[in-house]
């Protein structure tokens, strides 16, 4: 209790979760030298789906200097866990219009760490209202995302489409 700098410690847990999709679509319809008229253009699709489960434990420490008419705090922790993923991509008439939809999925487990640094004020207003305004700013490692999922490998026409998941992991 009183005015002056503080210091406390933060334990927990943490659990957030990342899902991103990325959908591309290309229509065709015909010949670059327009002798082919494709009636109705071939509309091909690939698609990739990601999430990511991360559960962590977590500790920090709270930094906070008090004053009767303000207080600023600085809230800097670090956890390190595990991220639960779960990936798909999908094609839909890549090459042709007989091509099947095609998916192929993969999940896992990868060691994902977190940082998260929290700047925030108060302004003291009366002795129950208080003005409150903070930054936070978190960033992890072992994300997978959508767009890094997709391995385009199509073998050609006469083959089933071979573009398949095959996940990759950055730092958000």
């Amino acid at each position: 209790p009183g005015e002056g700098v503080k210091l406390q410690p933060v334990f927990g847990v943490r659990y957030f979760k990342v899902t991103e999709g990325l959908h591309q679509v290309g229509v065709f319809d015909g010949g670059f030298d327009g002798t082919v008229d494709l009636d109705p253009p071939l509309v091909s699709t690939i698609g990739s789906h990601v999430d990511n489960e991360i559960f962590a434990p977590q500790f920090g420490l709270r930094i906070e200097l008090v004053h009767r008419w303000f207080s600023l705090a600085f809230e800097p922790r670090v956890a390190a866990g595990v991220n639960s993923y779960r990936a798909m991509v999908f094609t839909d008439q890549l090459t042709d219009f007989a091509d099947p939809r095609v998916t192929s999925s993969q999940a896992g487990h990868k060691i994902a760490l977190v940082g998260d640094f929290r700047l925030s004020g108060k302004l003291h207003i009366t002795e129950s209202v208080s003005l409150f305004v903070g930054y936070d700013l978190m960033i992890a490692s072992g994300i997978s995302r959508a767009h890094d999922n997709v391995y385009y490998n199509d073998n050609g026409e006469g083959t089933l489409p071979a573009i398949r998941v095959a996940p990759g992991f950055e730092t958000m």
